[in-house]
């Protein structure tokens, strides 16, 4: 059983420590053919890591992410763990064209306040306001989306939208509160950031949970509705899942995707019950999503 598998298990977390770990066992083991960047650093002082490999000189990319929310870390051990299936199974020619990017917790102060509480977090003044939120709302610390600083990540992204976004939460919260301004956040800004210096950048796959469906309409038509369409009959017939309702004046990643770069992206969302989802649904999880990557170089 592989290091990712076997820690994930042992403690039904897929922790922050147990991420660092998992990728110096990659870097250890697979560099150069994957590198590593710091792309930011949160409000708490943890960073966010974006994972790379491939051909730096083909004229394909692809970029994957997850962890957005704070209580959806099975994706990023999701993520991880195809990143370490493709790596193992892979011919040195499947490359030549493509670089993939993998973000594997967005949202690392959030996936650390979900798992233990305020406690996680080490800055007096932000533990001190993750606590507040907690006690007001009267909720488990299990059930955190948001960022450190009470912002719902997904909910920040500078779509023509936002300032019209009404999500009946307009003060930081454990989950809704789409900031005081677009792209407020590190995390947010962080994606937006990486997203736009990527060229040739061909699609994002977005991993949230939960329902067993694909977010794939964000209002495109014509030629990038074609090619949206294209890559969702792939994932679909490697997932299993169904297509979602369309999202059509969104503030997420994949609504910011869509609008401002005029590329296709897809949010996924594994599982089936209320997050964080039990460690029981991974190996359906697992079976269901293994062969993204795969799937996907042979479309794109």
């Amino acid at each position: 059983m592989i290091p990712i598998i076997k820690n994930y298990l042992s403690t039904g977390l897929y922790t922050y420590s147990i991420l660092q770990y998992d990728i110096y066992i990659l870097l250890k083991r697979y560099y150069p053919i994957v590198s590593l960047k710091t792309l930011g650093i949160t409000a708490d002082g943890r960073s966010i890591y974006c994972l790379k490999l491939g051909n730096p000189k083909g004229r394909k990319r692809i970029l994957i992410d997850a962890g957005c929310h704070g209580r959806e870390y099975m994706n990023s051990m999701l993520v991880m763990h195809q990143l370490r299936f493709f790596l193992e199974t892979y011919r040195q020619d499947t490359l030549k064209d493509y670089e993939i990017y993998i973000i594997p917790m967005l949202n690392p102060d959030g996936v650390s306040i979900s798992q233990f509480g305020a406690k996680s977090i080490h800055n007096l003044d932000v533990r001190n306001r993750v606590q507040a939120i907690l006690d007001k709302n009267g909720i488990h610390h299990k059930y955190w989306k948001s960022n450190a600083m009470g912002v719902d990540i997904n909910r920040n992204f500078s779509t023509s939208y936002w300032y019209n976004f009404n999500d009946t939460t307009y003060e930081p919260s454990y989950r809704f509160f789409k900031g005081y301004s677009p792209t407020s956040e590190v995390e947010t800004a962080t994606l937006q950031n990486v997203c736009t210096s990527i060229d040739g950048l061909q699609t994002v796959i977005s991993y949230h949970s939960s329902g067993e469906e694909i977010y794939f309409d964000y209002g495109q038509v014509g030629s990038l509705m074609n090619d949206t369409l294209k890559i969702l009959n792939i994932l679909q017939s490697t997932t299993g899942y169904s297509k979602a309702e369309s999202s059509l004046k969104g503030v997420g990643c994949s609504d910011w995707i869509v609008q401002k770069l005029k590329i296709p992206a897809f949010t996924i969302e594994t599982g089936l019950k209320d997050c964080p989802l039990h460690i029981d649904e991974y190996a359906k999880v697992w079976h269901d999503n293994k062969n993204v990557i795969s799937k996907l170089l042979r479309i794109i």
